[in-house]
């Protein structure tokens, strides 16, 4: 089983015309669990995460449930190596990750 939290906050200020600027404190969480199903490379998972926008006083509110096929290992080794297949900067070439 893997379980996940996550929060975050952000300061926004954009100018539309040279006289209106505006600005947002965004705020965020989430929860999240991951479980394999009957030792197969079969896994469910359910998340939920919610957005508070300061200056408007508008809350988002987003749920997530599926089912995700894992290509070989278990979810701790997903977790730790990354995914099985090549990653972006090895197809091209490079030397780093992105």
């Amino acid at each position: 089983m893997r379980l996940t939290v996550n929060a975050g906050a952000q300061h926004t200020s954009s100018n539309f015309v040279p006289t209106v600027t505006l600005t947002d404190n965004i705020t965020s969480f989430g929860l999240g669990a991951e479980s394999r199903l009957l030792d197969s490379s079969w896994s469910a998972y359910l998340a939920y995460d919610h957005t508070h926008f300061g200056q408007s006083g508008l809350n988002s509110d987003g749920f997530s449930i599926g089912i995700r096929y894992n290509f070989g290992g278990t979810l701790k080794e997903r977790e730790t190596n990354g995914p099985a297949f090549t990653n972006f900067s090895q197809v091209l070439g490079v030397g780093y990750k992105f």
